[in-house]
């Protein structure tokens, strides 16, 4: 018997912004869980608009997002915080803004939110 690998369209099971990355996925409980992390190389500062490349930290945000496949699903997002390296900017560390996807200290994605408030 012999099998055939062949090349197919996939359509993205969770339409994620061009900048975001699944890493790893799994089912707990019920609950389908996705990690994402960020592609973009840098990210600018909120106060001053710098350009900032030096990684300070990261921490895990949980997101809800809208089921898919009849499953809840929550996204666990590695955010990354920046030095500011302007030496005028009040902000020294910052993290990084994923506004197209999720909102400063949102706990729920754009997309779900946006549809709770019709």
């Amino acid at each position: 018997m012999e099998i055939f690998i062949t090349q197919m369209s996939v359509t993205p099971l969770f339409a994620l912004p061009s900048h975001l990355e699944m890493t790893a996925y799994s089912d707990q409980e019920g609950m389908l869980c996705v990690s994402l992390l960020s592609k973009e190389p840098a990210s600018r500062c909120p106060l001053c608009g710098s350009l900032a490349i030096r990684i300070h930290s990261r921490y895990l945000r949980k997101l809800g997002d809208l089921p898919s496949t009849g499953q809840p699903v929550r996204f666990l997002l590695t955010v990354r915080k920046f030095f500011c390296d302007v030496p005028t900017c009040p902000r020294k560390i910052f993290a990084e803004r994923l506004a197209s996807f999720v909102s400063p200290r949102a706990r729920v994605t754009t997309r779900l939110f946006q549809l709770v408030q019709v």
